[in-house]
């Protein structure tokens, strides 16, 4: 195969020696005959025929300057520019899958069905009473929805310093939420009983 690279010709590789010149020492190579002369014939043609030197290493190209490394070409006889756009070196997110496999094999007290999983059966016990309470909010609240953009009050209940606690504000969203001080205390008096199964998710 013909090619453009000469013997003596200085060429560059950016993506595999960056900012170094080569020197090309031939566009035959042939190996070494490390059995008996009727290894090679003289029509062989070696896959990788430039061998060039960068300094210290030397690489083997194809006839087209392709090292076979990364499947480009990237033997050129002038110096370039390597820009990976995009590039990046990220671990992958983590995925509910692997947290239940993680649970499964480094918590005594979990509790894994089927298609759900609790970090024990305090958490599977609370998530059951989370889901009941939401309910019971919006029907105290009689459908009334926050905008938490608003500047408007908004009262809640919330787990504090291992106790459940009130408070009140315009913007941090919380969630059992009340359009009043009074529909809240009465929902915390009313609903005391869940509201201590559910703590540990408030």
């Amino acid at each position: 195969m013909k090619t453009v690279f000469k013997k003596g010709m200085k060429v560059y590789d950016q993506l595999i020696f960056p900012d170094k010149e080569g020197i090309v020492l031939t566009t035959n190579y042939i190996p070494e005959k490390f059995f008996d002369e009727d290894d090679f014939d003289e029509n062989y043609v070696h896959p990788y025929p430039i061998e060039v030197e960068f300094g210290s290493e030397t690489m083997f190209y194809t006839s087209d300057g392709d090292s076979g490394m990364c499947g480009l070409k990237t033997l050129s006889t002038k110096p370039y520019k390597v820009e990976l756009q995009g590039f990046e070196q990220k671990a992958p997110v983590r995925t509910y899958e692997e947290a239940v496999e993680w649970l499964e094999k480094n918590s005594k007290d979990r509790v894994i069905y089927a298609d759900e999983a609790y970090i024990n059966e305090e958490y599977e016990r609370a998530f059951e009473v989370l889901k009941k309470l939401t309910i019971l909010r919006d029907y105290y609240n009689e459908g009334w929805q926050p905008d938490w953009k608003d500047n408007n009050w908004k009262h809640f209940i919330l787990f504090d310093e291992g106790n459940l606690a009130t408070g009140s504000n315009k913007s941090s969203c919380r969630v059992l939420f009340f359009k009043s001080e009074k529909v809240r205390n009465k929902f915390l008096e009313e609903q005391r009983e869940l509201l201590e199964i559910a703590k540990p998710l408030l």
